[in-house]
């Protein structure tokens, strides 16, 4: 039953993505750029072979010096986030410029302006990361936005690196190696160096995540288990608070703990989970009011906004940030007002949604949020760039010589979907049991993601952070096709050449 359950998921899954893929390839014009169906199909073709070869060639060798070339490869993409950082800095812009305003308000003792934070205060946790980079950043007396931009770093780099280790685990060293190539290559990675958010900032989390998980499945004694387990529930507590989406591979991964393990072994798990979230939520909620001194109770429940805000803003257009959406729930004088406006716009928007083309709004959505390589990028670098150059003629939306910009990132993008579909497609012939289960966790996921942003908020940049989750995925699809190579196309190649 189990086994058809997953079964009849990945089915949903190929579904879904094949729709995906297909619609973006020829109906992007939602995008921000625009993308020729013919480029793009080609590219795609070229850039999974070439990586299909390497994955063969990998295969063939008996031995590989993965220490050297991992070494290599971080230290190119190093260097070339430097680079990114310097050419590509800009002011602080739209959220991020209410969290750098006030950090720069607590480190001269000036009082907050809490009304963002009312209003969003899902960025909590990420304004005490921004007020904590300016404290370090006033001791030493360099640019809190040059410390951020390092920071940044970091983080995207330690999520690459966890990544690396997860494929190692999962499906062997020499396709770790093929999944820092394929990140390697990914333009987010480092044009999101500049960008200070949430997107990057939280890029590591679900692959580490992750690498708990396996790491504590694998031992034996119950108490080195049950401490990963603690470990586990207080990354994921940190991950959540700093965006909200990293709970999605935390679901997936209780949903197959408990498919393939008895029903009793989740308890431990669970107990950790329910302990840590209640403790360190005290504590986080100390922080608040330590932090913000001037934090008031009412004012927060009176200016804060519904969660179904988010939800009515998603189900018009192609799903993106309106203003004026934003605008109605802030003029509203009480939450429970704001609460009637938003569940009368719902109501009136889905009949909209209901009595009209609902396959032409779905199918808009989807493209916008899974269909647009550049993850946004372009559009915030656009936004006061402080070293204006002709660079930003190769990057930016209106730049005259974007064009091997865009269409990369578009190829290497719907090449990594489509080896997203290639992979779970063999998910079901998996010899190997214990990765058969973990790629499950991986799969579930990244149809959570798609699920909560059919109905949320949405924006390709929102899906940024689940960039090494989907590199994961596609990893196992370069390796079917080599594993194809290895075992049909090239002995049969090579009788036909022997009979001649």
């Amino acid at each position: 039953m189990k086994k058809k359950s997953i079964i009849l998921f990945n089915v949903v899954f190929v579904i879904v993505f094949v729709y995906i893929v297909c619609n973006s390839i020829f109906f992007n014009d939602v995008t921000f750029f625009r993308y020729e169906p013919l480029p793009v199909i080609l590219g795609v073709f070229s850039y999974i072979l070439i990586f299909c070869l390497i994955g063969y060639y990998l295969k063939g060798k008996v031995k590989i010096n993965t220490k050297v070339i991992v070494t290599i490869v971080f230290i190119v993409i190093i260097l070339v986030q430097i680079m990114s950082a310097y050419l590509y800095r800009v002011e602080p812009g739209w959220d991020v410029k209410d969290l750098f305003d006030n950090a720069g308000k607590y480190i001269h003792g000036s009082a907050f302006d809490l009304k963002y934070l009312y209003n969003y205060s899902n960025n909590l946790a990420m304004q005490m990361i921004i007020i904590f980079i300016f404290i370090i950043a006033e001791l030493f007396k360099i640019s809190a936005y040059s410390l951020s931009m390092g920071f940044n770093i970091i983080l995207i780099d330690i999520a690459i690196f966890f990544m690396y280790l997860c494929a190692k685990k999962l499906y062997g060293k020499k396709n770790a190696i093929i999944s820092l190539f394929f990140i390697a290559l990914m333009t987010p990675i480092y044009l999101y160096v500049p960008i200070i958010y949430t997107d990057s900032f939280s890029m590591l989390f679900p692959v580490l995540i992750l690498y708990i998980y396996l790491i504590a499945c694998e031992k034996t004694k119950k108490i080195d288990r049950n401490i990963l387990y603690v470990f586990l529930a207080i990354v994921s507590f940190i991950g959540i608070k700093i965006k909200a989406t990293v709970a999605i591979i935390v679901i997936a991964m209780f949903i197959v703990h408990l498919i393939y393990n008895k029903t009793k072994t989740i308890i431990p798990l669970m107990i950790s989970f329910i302990t840590v979230f209640i403790l360190f939520t005290i504590i986080f909620n100390y922080l608040i009011y330590g932090i913000f001194k001037d934090w008031n109770k009412d004012s927060f429940e009176k200016n804060s906004f519904p969660i179904t805000h988010w939800i009515m803003m998603g189900m018009t257009g192609n799903g993106s940030y309106k203003s004026s959406d934003f605008n109605n729930t802030k003029m509203m004088p009480t939450y429970q007002a704001k609460k009637n406006m938003i569940n009368k716009t719902i109501k009136y928007r889905f009949n909209l949604i209901k009595n009209g083309n609902i396959n032409e709004f779905i199918k808009g959505k989807l493209v916008y949020t899974w269909g647009e390589g550049t993850y946004f990028a372009q559009t915030m670098l656009s936004i006061k760039p402080t070293n204006l150059g002709i660079q930003h003629e190769y990057i930016s939306e209106n730049g005259s010589k974007n064009d091997i910009y865009k269409y990369y990132s578009q190829i290497q993008h719907i090449s990594m979907l489509l080896l997203m579909i290639i992979s779970v497609l063999s998910f079901n012939k998996s010899k190997e049991k214990e990765n058969y289960k973990y790629s499950n966790i991986l799969t579930i996921t990244i149809f959570g993601v798609f699920l909560f942003f059919l109905f949320w908020e949405t924006r390709s940049r929102y899906i940024a952070n689940y960039i090494p989750v989907m590199v994961l995925i596609a990893t196992k699809g370069i390796d079917n096709i080599a594993e194809f190579f290895t075992s049909n196309l090239v002995p049969k190649a090579k009788k036909i050449l022997k009979n001649k």
